[in-house]
């Protein structure tokens, strides 16, 4: 545990002790690549990257995460803490080529689109993707995606588990990946680069598709036999939140490494916690969370310095609050840090005033200053409604903007420069704002808020 504040601490690190910017520099997603070995008791990480740059870096970040994780998983369970033996590898590619190369290298199949990570508990070997690909400098500064950290990390306690507790997957496949999914959240919220619940965007994501269905629409807990799918997976983590917060469940999780027959009988006990209906019991669940965020795609994650935005490759992001702002006139201001992505060019917008789909957009790039756009569904095209192409934006660089809705009238002010105002003509403006970054870029939004103005 105490490596937690530690990744906190290298991660503010890294942000401080960024150099000068410089531009981004584009990379081949089809290298050659080299790596890095960093090993540490029980556990080795292994960088396949494009250049020497950030791979020690990397490959300690995601090693310390990793042994917390485990370390964590360990103690919940009741196990006495102990490195992995034979020791645990994974190993991270830079791109999703490089990682379907290695794993048809492995296995001799092409993995689906959807396959991000590979575990072989019989080699204690796993595979993970850092996808899409981004500059060298963008890892400097930010580190490993959170995304990616949750993989390797959901990857090391699978293999972990495997060995002390070999047969939980046989016993309660629910229980095994559930615990998984749950005590990696645990451990990056306690990290800083995770939020808390359905705060945590790509958790709202995952568990919105489940929101409002029924017990019998719910897929089952998956109780053995094939390999558990994606909305299982989602309904296993629910599962695990749930009776962690019941009065007996950490004190049963806790039984569950202490012997076999205890841990039969913890696994009833936890189950029988459920219900005869368990999917009742998580469809009321699901009914009693929050769901912040309508994203509609996976792009937005957090992180102990803000809200990561890296769009899928060839794919525009775009979030909304699942809220509307509430009011006439308001204000929004907040920072956002621009990355250069996998062709050197970052945009961040930041949407308001949804009417249905229709919607303001304030476009800030490094090299075309800030754009007004008003987005028209019908054609699926953006008018320009203001610019100024004179506004400086740097990347790497905090961009200070603040967005005003006052007496129908749109004003944009952007690291202190403004662009000219907007007459809004009667256009509804208090739905919700929203959050965006363009194809083949990302950002950090490091913070952001709405006021009233009324």
């Amino acid at each position: 545990m105490l490596h937690l504040p530690l990744l906190r601490l290298f991660l503010l690190a890294l942000l401080v002790n960024t150099a000068a910017p410089s531009p981004g520099v584009v990379q081949d997603e089809d290298p050659v690549l080299g790596y890095h070995l960093y090993k540490v008791p029980g556990l080795t990480v292994i960088t396949q990257w494009h250049s020497e740059r950030n791979r020690e870096t990397l490959a300690q970040q995601a090693s310390v995460l990793a042994s917390a994780a485990w370390l964590r998983a360990q103690e919940t369970l009741g196990l006495t803490p102990t490195v992995c033996s034979p020791s645990i590898t994974l190993e991270l590619h830079n791109g999703r080529r490089a990682f379907v190369q290695a794993l048809r290298g492995l296995t001799g199949e092409t993995p689906l689109k959807q396959i991000a990570s590979f575990g072989d508990p019989s080699t204690g070997f796993a595979l993970i993707t850092v996808a899409p690909v981004l500059p060298d400098r963008v890892h400097e500064v930010f580190g490993l995606p959170p995304a990616s950290l949750r993989m390797a990390c959901e990857e090391m306690l699978r293999l972990g588990l495997r060995q002390r507790l070999p047969d939980l997957l046989e016993k309660a496949p629910w229980l095994n990946e559930g615990f998984v999914r749950w005590c990696v959240q645990e451990t990056m919220v306690a990290a800083g680069v995770a939020m808390v619940g359905t705060q945590e965007p790509s958790l709202c994501r995952q568990r919105v598709a489940l929101h409002g269905l029924s017990p019998d629409q719910l897929p089952s807990l998956p109780m053995g036999g094939a390999a558990v799918t994606a909305q299982e997976g989602v309904l296993c983590h629910l599962a695990l939140e749930w009776l962690a917060q019941q009065e007996h469940g950490e004190q049963l999780l806790s039984k569950l490494g202490r012997g076999d027959l205890l841990s039969e009988t913890a696994i009833v006990s936890l189950l029988e916690m459920l219900g005869e209906q368990p999917s009742a019991t998580l469809a009321e669940y699901l009914g009693q969370l929050e769901f912040p965020w309508d994203e509609r795609a996976p792009a937005l994650t957090g992180s102990a310095l803000g809200l990561f935005q890296v769009p899928s490759q060839g794919k525009s992001a775009v979030c909304f609050r699942s809220q509307p702002v509430g009011f006439t006139n308001y204000r929004i201001e907040g920072d956002v840090m621009l990355f250069p992505g996998a062709r050197s060019k970052s945009q961040m917008n930041i949407f308001l005033g949804l009417d249905g789909e229709s919607y303001l957009s304030v476009a800030i790039t490094q090299s075309a200053g800030v754009t007004v756009f008003a987005y028209d569904p019908a054609k699926d095209s953006f008018n320009m409604l203001a610019r100024n192409l004179q506004i400086p934006v740097r990347l790497y660089d905090p961009t200070s903007f603040v967005i005003e809705v006052k007496n129908e009238r749109l004003f944009v002010v952007v690291n202190g420069v403004s662009v000219e105002s907007v007459e809004l003509l009667g256009r509804a403006m208090d739905g919700p704002m929203g959050l965006g970054a363009q194809r083949h870029g990302a950002g950090l939004w490091l913070r952001h808020q709405v006021k009233s103005l009324d």
